[in-house]
């Protein structure tokens, strides 16, 4: 029997004779009697299977049999009579091969054959040797596979790469990523994900989701490491091993690592000590050979010298009972439940961002025009600092709630609630902490790219908006207090030296070898000729009004760039559409730190140079709005990869468990009563000819439901 307890609550879960869930405590995990029978219950052992799977717990209806982790398997797919296959070409889609028997793979087809490997939690990776990348599953419903790595270098916080694979009967299983939750499915030539979302034990009912396992050999039957090593690391708590009021309970000395894990391993006790125990972690002192055993060992801590060593969990939250032994076995300890806390912060944080901005490109504009605008039924007239300032600061509420979430106490002494000079700083520092979510694959690098292109001008809508109210307010000062320390900057703000960006050397292998060296030879061809045209800027005088020179000067920087990138030198305006492109090739390669350098060179380089047409009409001549249509073609392209992007995260939040209350904390109150008004009466003049009264009831009837709330969002960001 078991019992269930939440760390969080320090609560039993127990069920009373009337069989309602109800609960105990708060309560301490080893502090249940043997008494208590309304908190314990049985594991069905049809809901978690373990026999044939050492290490790894499936959930019900997922399949080890026959055995998978270590083997080298190939996946074929009966209704369209093909196997999937990997390209060695990083990002590449995984296609499919031509028709033939689940039986027929050529010896030397390693393109199609896969080594199963053990990630953790009961999932698997799929690794394909031969070309020495791991099958991902994109955002975007794709699968594609990953840059060159060693297949024990998979990073533990990637979740695109992992698997659970589910029964689904008749011999055929089924390929399940639980952080998407979709499947695998093979189409005519590619092989994707499902287009709508499943959870694993609800899979769709169509035959190209389903795949049969052809096995090459037996492989290696490596079994997965049971044991988690910790170099200069020890258990946290006390050992059992040791007890101060008996002399020879104090472990054991002269001992091998070895010899003291498999103590561990067997629950052995010292002769002195009289409690058994179930062992689940050891700290092992090399220079002494002493070994000392933990009942638990969620956590460790650092000590120059001994070696943690910890066994490796099982993926759900147990306590199972043996009398008065309690043995802890936990998934998800505190820990990682505080990491998924913390995601879920830093994912309200993110969807904040791109409304933020928004609600302060639409202030700064009204303020600084001086535009009345309709507001809370009455015509809103700004020029009143206070007022102004209380309008502002409810247009930034819900992103100061988001940030001080993911800051804590933090944010109270670097982004204090309404005080306004603060914003900027506390938007680049929101901008910083979601940062680390796209590395690891939590938000798309195409959202971070769409927030970042926003404020590389933001200082524009800043500058409008803090002009507007110091003249209000007569007051000069608009300098933050207190400047952030490390750990909320980043280098997404600095102007990047593209040439001097190490090129990541899993994005030049093999067949994209030309395509991927040209693309970063382009880049520091673009940093070569922005550092040239900063030069003519800054040696620009009076006299340049006359001369020609400058604008010969310019054209012969941006040469070379654009027989790279095929644009017209003579126009700067097509070379900025233009290089769109070669932004966008990063961005779907993964290539961050190059891209952080093209968005900032270029703001940086645009900005200066259009602040100099006034004063040097001559530039005009750079400046021409008659494009080539493959420049417009590459920023739209661009910037509809953003704008996707940043729509999906909103969508994914706002149909995430508790995502509409959510959303609504993020929004501008006065901004989403104009739009239900708005939206309420063309509904009721297409209803009847005669525009009246906008409803209550119309009003209500935009309220509810997340459906209208997107539209209103979707409205909100179409142009961002």
């Amino acid at each position: 029997s078991v019992a269930l307890h939440n760390p969080h609550f320090n609560h039993f879960v127990k069920m009373d004779d009337s069989a309602n869930i109800v609960v105990l405590g708060p309560l301490n995990f080893d502090q249940l009697q043997s008494s208590n029978s309304w908190e314990k219950f049985l594991v069905s052992t049809e809901t978690y299977q373990k026999e044939d799977c050492p290490y790894l717990y499936f959930p019900k209806g997922a399949s080890c049999k026959p055995w998978l982790i270590s083997q080298k398997v190939s996946f074929y797919n009966p209704w369209h009579q093909r196997f999937m296959k990997m390209i060695n070409v990083n990002t590449a889609d995984l296609v499919t091969t031509h028709q033939q028997g689940a039986d027929d793979l050529c010896d030397a087809c390693d393109d199609e054959r896969f080594r199963v490997v053990d990630v953790g939690l009961g999932m698997l990776g799929l690794y394909n040797e031969k070309f020495g990348r791991y099958v991902q599953m994109t955002d975007t419903q794709k699968l594609v596979s990953t840059w060159v790595m060693a297949k024990a270098d998979l990073p533990a916080t990637w979740q695109w790469e992992k698997f659970h694979v589910v029964d689904l009967s008749n011999g055929k299983i089924g390929l399940h990523s639980g952080f998407h939750n979709r499947f695998v499915m093979m189409d005519y030539h590619t092989v994707i994900s499902t287009l709508q979302q499943y959870n694993w034990n609800q899979p769709p009912t169509g035959d190209w989701e389903r795949f049969t396992i052809t096995y090459s050999g037996y492989g290696d039957h490596w079994t997965p490491e049971p044991w988690e090593h910790f170099p200069d690391q020890r258990c946290k708590g006390l050992p059992y091993t040791f007890d101060q009021c008996v002399s020879n309970c104090n472990g054991w000395s002269s001992l091998t690592q070895n010899e003291c894990q498999a103590k561990c391993d067997n629950d052995e006790k010292p002769a002195g000590c009289s409690q058994d125990q179930t062992c689940m972690g050891a700290t092992y002192y090399p220079s002494t050979g002493w070994c000392h055993l933990y009942s638990v060992c969620p956590e460790t801590e650092s000590q120059a010298g001994p070696v943690a060593i910890r066994r490796k969990v099982s993926p759900f939250n147990v306590l199972e009972m043996h009398s008065t032994v309690t043995k802890q076995i936990t998934f998800q300890g505190e820990a990682e439940m505080a990491e998924k806390a913390d995601l879920e912060k830093l994912q309200e944080l993110a969807v904040s961002l791109p409304i933020v901005l928004v609600n302060l490109s639409n202030y700064s504009g009204l303020i600084s025009s001086g535009k009345n605008v309709p507001h809370l039924n009455v015509v809103y007239r700004f020029g009143n600092y206070s007022k102004d300032l209380e309008l502002l600061h409810d247009k930034t509420a819900g992103f100061y709630g988001a940030l001080h979430e993911v800051m804590g106490e933090d944010a109270n002494k670097y982004c204090p609630r309404k005080d306004w000079a603060h914003i900027e700083q506390c938007i680049r520092i929101a901008s910083c902490l979601i940062e680390p979510a796209v590395e690891a694959g939590k938000l798309p690098i195409a959202f971070l790219v769409s927030i970042m292109e926003q404020l590389a001008t933001f200082d524009v809508v800043w500058n409008m908006l803090t002009e507007a109210l110091i003249k209000e307010s007569n007051i000069n000062q608009t300098a933050p207090g207190q400047f952030p320390p490390a750990k909320y900057m980043c280098d997404m703000f600095e102007k990047l030296d593209a040439t001097s960006l190490a090129v990541p050397s899993a994005m030049i292998q093999e067949e994209d070898n030309a395509a991927v060296r040209s693309a970063f030879s382009t880049s520091a061809a673009l940093d070569k000729a922005t550092r040239e045209s900063h030069q003519i800027l800054t040696s620009l005088t009076s006299s340049d009004n006359v001369s020609h020179s400058v604008v010969k000067r310019w054209e012969e920087a941006w040469y070379p760039v654009c027989v790279r990138m095929r644009c017209d030198h003579t126009n700067y305006w097509d070379v900025v559409l233009a290089s769109y492109k070669q932004t966008l090739l990063f961005m779907k390669r993964g290539a961050l730190s190059h891209l952080k350098a093209e968005i900032i060179n270029r703001a940086a380089l645009q900005r200066r140079f259009q602040s100099h047409l006034s004063e040097h009409p001559v530039l005009m001549q750079l400046w021409r709005r008659e494009v080539q249509a493959s420049s417009l073609e590459a920023a739209h392209a661009y910037g509809l990869a953003g704008n996707k992007a940043v729509k999906r995260v909103l969508k994914n939040f706002l149909e995430s468990p508790g995502g509409l209350s959510k959303m609504m904390k993020l929004v501008d109150r006065v901004e989403f009563e104009k739009w239900q008004r708005t939206k309420a009466a063309e509904a009721q003049e297409e209803a009847t000819p005669l525009r009246g009264q906008v409803s209550n009831q119309s009003l209500a009837l935009l309220s509810t439901g997340s459906e209208g709330i997107w539209d209103f969002f979707a409205d909100m960001i179409k142009c961002f």
